[in-house]
């Protein structure tokens, strides 16, 4: 029906009245279909909770809300520096890991050495 429908504009009162009347009956209709139907889910609600269940979540709509704190005026962002901290170990030993070569297979080349500071 559109929104700029006048049903005062009917010419004959009789239909006039009808249709107002129906029209109000529609309304009413329709907000006890919509009070039934929260009603059902809040009971649906409450026999899944009693079963041990969760019911329907409720999904409140998205509302920005106003930042009351004051953490952005208070942070002062620093520099990160990522160093190394191998230059304040200490080496207690050394110790050299060997291979025995008749375990590989035939066709194995050497890659060299890696130190490693563990």
């Amino acid at each position: 029906m559109p929104d700029n429908f006048d049903p005062t504009t009917i010419q004959d009162p009789l239909l006039g009245q009808a249709f107002s009347f129906l029209m109000n009956l529609v309304e009413a209709q329709a907000a006890q279909i919509q009070a039934q139907a929260e009603q059902i889910q809040q009971l649906r609600d409450e026999i899944n909770h009693l079963k041990g269940e969760q019911g329907q979540p409720k999904i409140r709509p998205n509302q920005k809300q106003g930042d009351v704190s004051s953490e952005t005026e208070r942070h002062q962002p620093r520099p990160h520096h990522k160093t190394s901290h191998s230059h304040q170990l200490v080496v207690s030993r050394t110790q050299t890991l060997t291979l025995d070569k008749s375990s590989l297979p035939h066709d194995a080349v050497s890659k060299g050495y890696v130190e490693v500071l563990v």
